[in-house]
């Protein structure tokens, strides 16, 4: 049963047009008369409105983000200005696939393995481990004997 047999059959009533009045807005509606508006609009005036668009389009969006996109600035600053998480994968997803279709917890998991196998601890005079290594026995002793 879809929706409008259920409403009926419980004795319900489905609205055919859902209308609101301007008074019951805390702030004004931007389109107040949309029948009005619908009746004065026209492709053609959309058209000379927009006449400065490369091409003749219509998405003025599209030619934002385009125009935006060739400027110098964002020529010059896009390659160091966005950051790029090391765990992401930006490949397609044949290319995500054929290389092993690891999640970001696998890769995770991969990059801290890497990690630890590649650490090599700070070189330490070992006059200052040495102090370092009695200054903790000692502390320890102090904080919890029973270490």
């Amino acid at each position: 049963m879809n929706e409008q047999t259920v409403a009926v059959v419980a004795g319900g009533h489905i609205p055919s047009r859902i209308a609101k009045t301007a008074g019951g807005f805390r702030v004004r509606p931007n389109l107040v008369d949309y029948a009005a508006v619908r009746a004065a609009f026209s492709w053609e005036s959309a058209r000379e409105s927009l006449a400065g668009l490369p091409g003749g389009g219509l998405n003025i969006a599209y030619e934002a983000v385009d125009h935006h996109l060739g400027t110098a600035h964002t020529m010059r600053n896009f390659r160091t200005a966005f950051y790029r998480a090391g765990l992401f994968d930006y490949n397609s997803a044949e290319q995500w696939q054929a290389e092993g279709a690891q999640d970001a917890q696998q890769r995770a998991h991969q990059k801290y393995r890497q990690l630890l196998a590649d650490y090599t601890p700070p070189s330490l005079d070992p006059a200052v481990d040495e102090a370092l290594q009695a200054f903790m026995a000692r502390r320890k002793q102090e904080i919890k004997p029973e270490y």
